[in-house]
């Protein structure tokens, strides 16, 4: 709790799910795309990253991340998905240095209302770009040494389709950097593979 109070509990509900964010840090000196968030309106404050969100059953479905400080959006808290955390969980269980893979892009879930927006042809994937002007392949990342290119849509990782429910950074976080996945990416209305070899985040 940023006063230092121990055993705090707040409420509230799941306002939606697969939500995606730009976090940035306290000082605004780095920022890192989420993906596959978990909405809440459960009062979450700077100081509170780490802690569990739990479902009325007392099962841990999340881990609280970030919360907006924005006018528009005070109030809003984010958390990660629990079944996205549970495999850097047993990396720091294992003793193992906690390492996560890196794609170096960022990427806007698509949806049939961005589909018909970007005129994509396509209701599924992840759409290489952004909405905030920042750009969408980081230069000398796997993605760029791979040719990826902002517009392309990856619509599946060494086979399994990107949805929804499982949505790209899922597919990914399971891997290690140095591994080799193979991406179908739709561009110019054509499917290719790309094989990409994974980075460590930095």
């Amino acid at each position: 709790n940023p006063l230092g109070y121990e055993n705090t509990v707040t409420t509230g509900v799941v306002s939606g799910l697969g939500r995606q964010i730009v976090a940035s840090d306290a000082a605004q000196t780095s920022a890192e795309q989420l993906n596959n968030l978990i909405q809440t309106d459960a009062a979450i404050n700077p100081g509170n990253s780490g802690g569990p969100l739990v479902n009325s059953a007392g099962q841990v479905i999340g881990i609280n991340t970030a919360v907006s400080t924005s006018e528009e959006g005070r109030g809003i808290g984010f958390a990660i998905p629990i079944d996205v955390a549970k495999p850097i969980m047993r990396q720091a269980l294992d003793g193992q240095e906690l390492v996560r893979p890196w794609i170096g892009v960022y990427y806007i879930a698509v949806t049939p209302v961005i589909a018909e927006e970007r005129e994509l042809g396509i209701e599924y994937g992840a759409l290489i770009g952004t909405t905030g002007g920042e750009q969408a392949v980081f230069p000398g990342s796997p993605a760029d040494v791979a040719g990826l290119q902002a517009g392309d849509v990856i619509v599946a990782v060494d086979g399994e389709r990107i949805t929804a429910e499982t949505d790209l950074s899922m597919l990914v976080i399971p891997h290690q950097p140095g591994d080799t996945i193979t991406l179908s990416v739709l561009r110019d209305n054509a499917e290719r593979d790309v094989e990409v070899t994974l980075g460590e985040l930095p």
